[in-house]
């Protein structure tokens, strides 16, 4: 139940805003203008095209549903033929695809009306079926299909009165057919509007009016449930990532600045700041499936501010609305891969629009190993999507110039954990600091810098090196390390001990070096270098083969 930079081109008014290599989205209104839509309108996407639209008519004094197919350029009633509409209002809708719709009802005031029903539609909207009917009052407070599994999803009401068991209806091929159970709140608590959520046949669950969630792990054999930090009591946003690891939960009357985000699939919670002049509110949360991309709306009667975080949370940045717009009430998001497409309804029955590029790869760790004087950086990303590659980039510490170093390939779309790894080799004594910079097909790109400094020091002892490769032909190189100031010699003997090449001969400061042998005007055969340096002595073989 309830408890609630623009572009200018010279010709054109571009709905993207490029900053940093990337585009940041904006909420501008649609062609289309709809009725007043009461106090709770809900939204729901089939795809980018084709939106659904259900609230409270006071023309019809019941439920009216609206449909666009061309992105919200009109919009068209849509027949409820067969439906009880009178004092209801459409409080749940699910456009599961442009044919096959699922919408439930409830009072026009927001409460418990007896019985609440759902209805079913395959045909795009022409014909509707009932297909659940609370028997007793009752108010559906969402319908959601697993981003996962499409073939399972939830349908929940609550009971009778406050306190009565909450009943849930699910489904697990395609919603042909619902099972319902019952589960019991705290005292006389209820679910709240637009709070309800599911990842997959396991992981679900909504929102309460005493500041908790309550959810399943175990596909409903039993419940838990968590209190929250940073939201009001009705918690009317839940949204979970598809590693069920990390959420994000808003309510009505959301206090400004603040959230509540779980790191621990849900058990424990912990308040998250968004960016200054933030406003109370009542909020909506939408997350990316598959992604670490999460947006959040929040709306009063002045005002509406959207964010978005593509860290699972972490951090947020605040996106831009063309005009002041008071009471968004919902939105709902699809995405194509590269861009993300938002739709949010007013109660006024104004309907905004966004379309977002969010990054497209999640960095989960970055990090260095020294060995000598070479660096290797790893790291490892969750989740790439449009992924071209990495830049790596080194600069001395105290200096503004980094220079590009390397590139390695990305994996372009993928759901797993991917790692990869960078020979940084041979630097000089210092302190190097480094970063990546992620490019997508697109041109889109973002930096992740290394923490902390990478410092080589000078060697501990002298040391001479194998040659590589070995055998060679003509060329091999040798390195040695001198840990202190030292008049070198590096030579190179035949087997019969005769010198043929001296590579160095001088006084040479702490260090690591290199030099290159290049035995092109001499016979195969095997030869010796020799590294004398102060009171200390090597020789090592290597082998020419031509």
């Amino acid at each position: 139940m309830k408890s609630r930079i623009i572009l200018i081109a010279i010709l054109t008014l571009s709905s993207l805003i490029l900053i940093n290599g990337k585009t940041e989205g904006q909420w501008n209104p649609v062609t289309g203008k709809l009725s007043s839509l009461g106090k709770y309108p809900v939204v729901s996407m089939a795809d980018k095209d084709t939106i659904f639209v259900g609230a409270y008519s006071d023309t019809k004094k019941g439920s009216v549903l609206y449909r666009t197919t061309n992105s919200g350029t009109s919009f068209a009633e849509v027949p409820l033929t067969n439906v009880v509409i009178t004092g209801r209002m459409i409080t749940a809708l699910k456009a599961v695809s442009s044919q096959v719709i699922y919408f439930g009802d409830g009072k026009k005031d927001g409460n418990r009306i007896n019985p609440a029903r759902v209805y079913k539609s395959t045909n795009g909207g022409n014909t509707w079926s009932e297909i659940i009917n609370t028997g007793e009052d009752g108010f559906i407070n969402g319908i959601e299909f697993s981003p996962i599994n499409p073939d399972f999803g939830i349908i929940v009401s609550d009971g009778d009165n406050n306190g009565d068991s909450v009943k849930i209806w699910k489904t697990t091929n395609g919603g042909t057919n619902w099972q319902m159970s019952k589960v019991k709140l705290v005292g006389e608590e209820v679910v709240i509007m637009y709070s309800v959520f599911v990842i997959d046949e396991n992981f679900y669950g909504f929102g309460s009016n005493s500041k908790k969630i309550y959810y399943t792990t175990n596909g409903g054999a039993s419940w838990q449930n968590s209190t929250l930090t940073g939201t009001g009591n009705q918690i009317r946003g839940i949204a979970f990532d598809n590693s069920k690891t990390y959420g994000i939960s808003v309510s009505f009357g959301n206090p400004a600045g603040k959230l509540s985000r779980t790191t621990n699939g849900g058990v424990n919670w912990e308040q998250v700041s968004l960016p200054p002049n933030s406003i109370s509110g009542d909020a909506s949360v939408k997350w990316i499936p598959g992604t670490p991309t999460v947006y959040v709306n929040i709306t009063n009667s002045s005002n509406t501010k959207s964010y978005r975080s593509e860290d699972n949370g972490a951090t947020w940045i605040e996106l831009n609305f063309l005009r002041s717009t008071p009471n968004i009430a919902t939105f709902d998001l699809k995405y194509d891969g590269v861009n993300s497409h938002l739709y949010s309804v007013a109660t006024s029955g104004d309907v905004f629009k966004m379309e977002d590029s969010p990054l497209p790869v999640e960095l989960v760790s970055f990090q260095s190993n020294i060995t000598k004087n070479n660096v290797s950086l790893y790291w490892e990303t969750s989740f790439e999507e449009n992924n071209q590659g990495f830049e790596i980039y080194r600069k001395h510490t105290g200096s503004e110039e980094w220079n590009k170093i390397g590139f390695v390939n990305g994996k372009g779309n993928s759901n797993t954990i991917e790692k990869y790894s960078f020979e940084d080799k041979n630097l000089k004594q210092g302190k190097y600091e480094y970063k990546l910079k992620q490019i997508d097909f697109n041109g889109n790109y973002e930096f992740f810098t290394l923490s902390g400094i990478v410092e080589i020091n000078n060697p501990e002892k002298f040391e001479l090196r194998q040659n590589y490769p070995n055998p060679f032909n003509p060329s091999t190189k040798i390195q040695y390390y001198i840990p202190s100031a030292s008049n070198v010699k590096l030579t190179i003997y035949d087997i019969t001990g005769k010198e043929v090449a001296v590579l160095v001969n001088e006084n040479l400061n702490p260090g690591y070096y290199e030099n290159v042998f290049n035995g092109a005007n001499l016979t195969s055969g095997i030869y010796y270098y020799k590294l004398t340096a102060g009171n200390f002595s090597d020789t090592k073989k290597m082998i020419l083969v031509k």
